[in-house]
């Protein structure tokens, strides 16, 4: 079931990543919701300390597909939280106001597929149903939170995709991407063909990137010197 992998926050992002190169706005969204999302599934599993299914019940019991889990950090379910997360913060980035049937449609299909991830990890034996539930309203609410993070800082957020800002989120674009095809190459997880897939998209996508950020310091530099604002050795960008 590699789609489970879509619950993992760096395949989410690396699959969501060709976005940057059209609509960065929704991209900025999605940072700005990530770590609230990350926050929430890090401190409701270490305070809730909810049992997962297999430390509770008999391996004949239950279906269990891939690893057999026992920790006690079952709620909420991280997986949902990323799916919502990520999949709402690009319907409604895209589509701030449901204005016909197709958007609405776009916004039903989002949330159809978030909640495929998360009951999902109830059918491997992961999560229970309770789980998946607070999973997918923190999603939204991180998703809200976001929002209006977004909106109160909106300069900030967007200079993140200028100047040093961007060339940090390419070279980390860059790692990202690699690491995902070393833990598919040396098994680290199952699903490995997803993390291939998101590795590989990754890695396109950081390079047409980078291709982008290099032409645009270059045209920059060439506007100031042939006005007269600038020498060529200067830096333009900071």
């Amino acid at each position: 079931m590699g789609y489970l992998q879509l619950g993992d926050t760096s395949v989410l992002l690396m699959l969501l990543s060709p976005i940057l190169l059209y609509q960065k706005r929704v991209w900025l969204l999605i940072l700005a919701s990530a770590p609230i999302a990350t926050l929430a599934s890090a401190v409701g599993k270490h305070l809730l300390d909810v049992p997962r299914p297999g430390a509770v019940l008999e391996a004949g019991q239950f279906v269990v597909i891939g690893d057999f889990l026992t920790a006690h950090n079952s709620l909420p379910s991280g997986h949902t939280i990323t799916a919502f997360t990520g999949i709402i913060a690009i319907t409604i980035g895209l589509f701030p106001k449901i204005n016909n049937k197709t958007h609405a449609m776009w916004m039903i299909l989002g949330v159809v597929f978030a909640g495929v991830v998360g009951l999902a990890r109830v059918a491997v034996g992961a999560h229970w149903y309770l789980d998946v539930v607070l999973g997918a309203s923190l999603g939204w609410f991180s998703v809200i939170v976001g929002i209006a993070w977004f909106n109160k800082y909106h300069q900030r957020w967007a200079s993140l995709l200028t100047g040093k800002s961007m060339l940090f989120i390419i070279s980390a674009h860059f790692v990202c991407s690699i690491l995902l095809l070393v833990r598919a190459y040396v098994g680290v997880s199952s699903g490995w063909q997803m993390l291939i897939v998101s590795g590989v998209v990754g890695l396109v996508i950081g390079l047409s990137l980078l291709i982008e950020y290099l032409s645009d310091l270059s045209d920059l530099r060439l506007f100031a010197f042939y006005n007269g604002s600038a020498k060529p050795s200067q830096k333009i960008i900071e």
